[in-house]
């Protein structure tokens, strides 16, 4: 499919996002991603190939990409994709992806490192537009305390009693006390992991060990993080 840039935004430091505008109706699930391809010159060994978790929610209409670019490390693609202005084409595939909510009603704790906060933008979003209780929480591991999403974020905990907002800012960490310090009770929820491959790794050990079922969560590993 065909996707137009209609705007960009920077959302925090190093953290931008590309606005897209399908040029035919695109259907997705909160969760889900795209593979986007951008031909450039002298690309890298990573290619021209790259995939991309859907920040927005359907009711949006667009396509939010939103990444960590790194302006003297950054990969041949990301510099090409910071080139485009407005009214620039690339393709991308799909949608793809099993890492969407099966129970919307249902109790979550949403477990995101840094930019893998996309997907549970999308979800919170949804859930908001569709006016389902948001019941859960989202621990959001950064290294600043204001992370990517941090006002929009902050606007759904206000509104919704029910959904609890906690950032674990750099240089803290994730460990099992400060699971069990924002996690009342591990039997009810479905956990989601979202973020680089060695910190879910960690957490879902944790969660393991706090006795959490496999069954009970679900991973969205960004591969290559953070300089993708």
């Amino acid at each position: 499919m065909t996707l137009t840039l209609v705007a960009r935004k920077a959302e925090a430091k190093g953290v931008f996002t590309f606005f897209f505008q399908p040029f035919n109706q695109l259907n997705w699930k909160v969760g889900q991603h795209l593979a986007y391809r951008l031909p450039h010159p002298n690309p890298d060994n990573r290619g021209i190939k790259r995939y991309f978790s859907i920040a927005s929610a359907p009711f949006e209409k667009k396509i939010m990409m939103t990444t960590r670019i790194e302006p003297k490390k950054g990969s041949s693609f990301k510099k090409a994709l910071t080139s485009l202005i407005e009214g620039d084409t690339l393709e991308a595939e799909g949608p793809n992806g099993d890492f969407t909510l099966e129970n919307p009603g249902q109790e979550f704790v949403f477990i995101a490192g840094g930019i893998g906060i996309t997907p549970f933008r999308a979800m919170l979003l949804d859930l908001a537009h569709k006016k389902i209780p948001i019941k859960g929480t989202l621990l959001y591991a950064s290294k600043t305390p204001r992370p990517v999403f941090h006002q929009e974020l902050q606007g759904l905990s206000a509104k919704h009693s029910t959904f609890n907002l906690h950032s674990i800012v750099e240089p803290q960490r994730g460990t099992p006390k400060i699971l069990q310090e924002f996690i009342p009770d591990f039997s009810k929820p479905q956990f989601y992991l979202s973020g680089p491959p060695a910190m879910m790794q960690a957490i879902e050990s944790m969660l393991g060990e706090l006795g959490v079922p496999s069954s009970q969560i679900k991973e969205d590993y960004f591969t290559g993080y953070p300089d993708a």
